[in-house]
């Protein structure tokens, strides 16, 4: 368990301080810009500082850190995707992600449980059992699961909403979730805490 998490739940204060650098006069030149500080450009210039000790980095943003997409996307990390290389980039992707909370010493709000995608037409299904089975040719474990098992998992879920009844369903176990950062003004914890960390501060 990350030190933080740990001081943070025994804390009576509310909300953490959260350890963002300031912003600073731009230099003449860098390494490396990157234009935008969602989760593809913090994240980059995490990385590089981590794995390739290049620190003379600028991250450009006009807004807030994490303010576009990062901000307003579902905050589901899976796997369940069709291609072969989709299945591959983003299963190595939930692996990181298990780890970011001790590797930042920061409570990025992990919570692996699993996710449902409903199907309501056959249609649906057969694409849905289609990307299940690439999902197991490479490694994923996405099951389809039908109408039963959605209930006993899901009791208060309404299966026969008007006229679109919910057939089956696929259900990657592995498939976790992440504060959104939906609040104002506030981006995501793993963006806030990717520019805030030592390894990425130029």
């Amino acid at each position: 368990m990350p030190f933080n998490l740990l001081k943070y739940g025994l804390s009576s204060e509310y909300p953490v301080e959260v350890d963002l650098p300031p912003p600073k006069e731009l230099k003449s030149s860098y390494d490396v810009v990157i234009i935008g500080a969602g989760g593809h450009g913090l994240a980059t210039a995490y990385y590089l500082a981590k794995y390739h000790g290049i620190t003379n980095i600028a991250v450009l943003e006009k807004s807030y850190l994490g303010g576009g997409n990062t901000a307003r996307n579902t905050a589901v990390i899976r796997s369940n995707y069709l291609t072969s290389e989709g299945v591959r980039f983003y299963a190595e992707s939930v692996r990181m992600f298990q780890s970011l909370s001790n590797e930042f010493d920061f409570n990025i709000m992990y919570s692996e449980r699993g996710q449902l995608t409903l199907a309501h037409t056959d249609a649906t299904v057969r694409s849905f059992r289609q990307r299940a089975e690439v999902n197991k040719h490479f490694g994923g474990r996405t099951e389809m699961i039908d109408r039963q098992q959605i209930r006993e998992l899901v009791p208060s879920l309404n299966l026969d909403p008007g006229h679109l009844p919910v057939i089956a369903s696929t259900a990657p176990p592995r498939a976790m979730t992440r504060w959104p950062g939906v609040m104002p003004n506030k981006p995501p914890s793993a963006a806030w805490k990717s520019i805030s960390s030592p390894k990425s501060r130029t």
